[in-house]
């Protein structure tokens, strides 16, 4: 039996194809360092869509009214009536309040004052203008009868 078994172990051994050994796996060759990635530049941001730019217009030339106080007359203080027409041709006093009477060659004034307590001085509250023109509140005739006086009163 031996010898039976040594030809059948024999037999299996030869019909077996010899195989080789594992190659050995080859190690990869060293890859040289590839050179860093340079930075690319970022790309400009586009430059925002330009608005049309319209030109500012200088503000508009208001020319002063002549200086003449047609239209403050009224709550002026006699000290600042003064100052604006001068002193007047007449002061009449009538009860509580006192006019004063300006007068030019083609126009008179006469202005209305009465006591203001809490501002404790005399304070104008009316005005009257007459002339040969017909001349309304703050009308170019009274604007012209006002410069007049201040007219006379630098001669």
């Amino acid at each position: 039996m031996s010898i039976a078994l040594a030809v059948s172990v024999g037999a299996c051994t030869a019909h077996q194809p010899v195989r080789a050994p594992p190659a050995a796996v080859p190690a990869p060759e060293p890859v040289a360092a590839a050179p860093a990635p340079q930075p690319q530049p970022q790309p400009a941001k586009p430059a925002p869509p330009k608005r049309a730019i319209k030109p500012v217009a200088p503000p508009a030339v208001v020319e002063a009214p002549p200086a003449t106080p047609a239209i403050g007359v009224i709550g002026m203080s006699q000290d600042e009536l003064r100052t604006a027409l001068g002193e007047p041709a007449e002061r009449i006093d009538q009860g509580p309040g006192q006019a004063w009477i300006y007068k030019t060659p083609s126009c008179t004034v006469e202005v209305m004052f009465f006591l203001d307590v809490t501002r404790n001085g005399y304070y104008a509250l009316d005005r009257k203008v007459s002339g040969a023109a017909p001349v309304d509140q703050n009308s170019p005739a009274e604007r012209a009868c006002y410069s007049e006086i201040q007219n006379a009163r630098h001669r």
